[in-house]
């Protein structure tokens, strides 16, 4: 953007504060992340309010911004336009805050269109060709696994992710033959490799989404290097690993990685290396759910990466998801039907069933 001039909040601070040209040329641009400028009584911030914005941008609209501190942070900004921007604004279509015509949308399957015209003139233009396809893959955990962890429980409480990767040291899982069990299967130990996401695809980078447990993801992240050697673990939760360029960095050093998380670096972050998510919660939240699994769509050129991959050990709710997803972000002369068939257009769903890869039928 020619004449725009750009500045940058982490650059100012208590004995420097933030503080923009009275005149001159051009657009000045402030940037600064919503949990700074949330804190308007710092000196960092004593002027901002002498200013008068033509358009004040909430990127991430979905996480944060609709608190009451949040609020009171715009409140006090002096502007023209709001524009807010997020991948998932599930919770805002919901809401019914917004009219129509207040809402600009451009969704995974409006990229997609566009990629595939680019693909069909045989990528004369590459514009949309490094915005990797999402492939959706659903599998069944085993009965074997089921009747070993049931029976630790009543019959009222049944089956749950919770308490098959339950742990309460952080140093074993407590059932943690049962765990042996469903991860020999996860890795391809055991049977047919269309049973295994890391047989049937083999990605090199993942992010695997637990309970959220801290000591779990512990217990967990020690199983996994005890018994499938190949793989770098890095454990995210709590205490451990709790910065982005750490996680960058143990990537770009090792071939074959896998991020075991229980909430941190689910939204609002880039990490281009991760060809895949592997969904290992209970999860019903839509917009949650849909953030998460997008982690694996960031763009990577330079490993050429064109499709990505989603695992979901419940398919129930995989599927419930997607309807939830599609039947909100539908436009307005769009019905449920239609906006699940062009998201599955785009984003097919594979089922592991009896060892056998079936495509979920979106009219089903």
């Amino acid at each position: 953007f020619e004449g725009y001039n750009y500045f940058h909040a982490k650059d100012f601070g208590r004995g420097n504060p933030v503080k923009l040209p009275e005149s001159g040329p051009g657009c000045d641009v402030l940037f600064s992340s919503f949990q700074d400028i949330n804190d308007l009584k710092k000196n960092k911030w004593r002027h901002i309010r002498n200013y008068h914005f033509d358009m004040v941008i909430l990127d991430e609209q979905h996480f944060g911004t609709q608190t009451a501190r949040a609020k009171k942070t715009l409140e006090k900004l002096s502007y023209d336009k709001l524009l807010e921007v997020s991948g998932t604004p599930l919770k805002s279509l919901m809401s019914g805050e917004y009219l129509p015509d207040e809402m600009f949308s451009w969704s995974y399957a409006d990229e997609q269109k566009y990629r595939r015209v680019e693909k069909d003139a045989g990528w004369q233009s590459e514009i949309y060709r490094w915005l990797p396809v999402m492939n959706i893959h659903t599998f069944s955990v085993s009965d074997e696994v089921k009747d070993n962890i049931v029976a630790h429980y009543s019959d009222d409480e049944g089956y749950s992710m919770t308490k098959l990767l339950a742990s309460d040291d952080g140093v074993t899982m407590n059932d943690e033959a049962s765990v042996k069990l469903f991860f020999d299967d996860v890795m391809g130990r055991t049977g047919h490799k269309n049973n295994s996401p890391y047989r049937t695809v083999a990605p090199d980078h993942s992010l695997w989404v637990c309970p959220s447990n801290v000591k779990s993801v512990s217990a967990l992240s020690l199983l996994v290097e005890k018994y499938y050697p190949g793989y770098t673990v890095i454990n995210v939760a709590g205490d451990n690993v709790r910065c982005l360029n750490k996680v960058l960095d143990i990537i770009d050093r090792n071939e074959k990685t896998i991020t075991i998380t229980c909430g941190r670096f689910n939204t609002g972050v880039t990490v281009k290396a991760w060809d895949m998510v592997v969904m290992l919660d209970d999860g019903k939240s839509p917009e949650s759910y849909f953030q998460t699994i997008f982690r694996a769509k960031s763009p990577d050129k330079d490993r050429q990466k064109e499709e990505c991959y989603v695992v979901d050990y419940n398919p129930q709710r995989a599927l419930e998801m997607i309807y939830r997803y599609a039947e909100i972000v539908a436009k307005d002369n769009q019905s449920t039907c239609d906006s699940v068939r062009e998201f599955m257009d785009f984003a097919p769903v594979m089922d592991h069933v009896d060892n056998k890869l079936v495509p979920v039928d979106a009219e089903k």
